[in-house]
């Protein structure tokens, strides 16, 4: 015997597939869907940030759904209001001052005028294995 399949037309784009399937809202709206992409397309939320599909849990921040932390930040959206910036995770954490990207830039600057030191050293002839004993010996700095 052959089973027969019936063919079901997709709500979404109208496609007829014999492998469609159900979908049915807690609501008891049901629609027919051919493939997770019209699926997707018709009911997934979309970031209030950058307008992409939430497949997964999404980011809250009152009533408005983020795609992930970083949306919900930059987010200019009156729902995000001042005590939820506290529950953001450690993972993201704010951006730094300002006091404190310039003392980052000063260490870079003290780590490039070290490099040529070292290489000025090499160039003047103290040999390599005398060169790597003092840097040791320095705490390789």
């Amino acid at each position: 015997m052959r089973e027969s399949h019936v063919s079901t037309e997709c709500s979404h784009c109208g496609n007829e597939s014999e492998f469609a399937f159900r979908v049915t809202a807690h609501d008891g709206a049901s629609r027919v869907f051919d493939s997770f992409e019209c699926a997707i397309e018709s009911l997934a939320p979309r970031c209030m940030h950058c307008a992409c599909r939430i497949i997964g849990h999404p980011v809250r921040r009152g009533s408005a759904a983020f795609c992930c932390e970083h949306c919900a930040r930059r987010a200019a959206s009156d729902a995000i209001d001042e005590s939820s910036r506290e529950s953001f995770p450690a993972s993201d954490p704010p951006a730094p001052p300002a006091f404190a990207m310039a003392a980052v830039a000063r260490g870079r600057l003290r780590r490039r005028e070290g490099r040529i030191g070292w290489i000025l050293l090499w160039l003047i002839g103290i040999p390599i294995p005398i060169l790597v004993l003092l840097y040791v010996l320095r705490g390789c700095t």
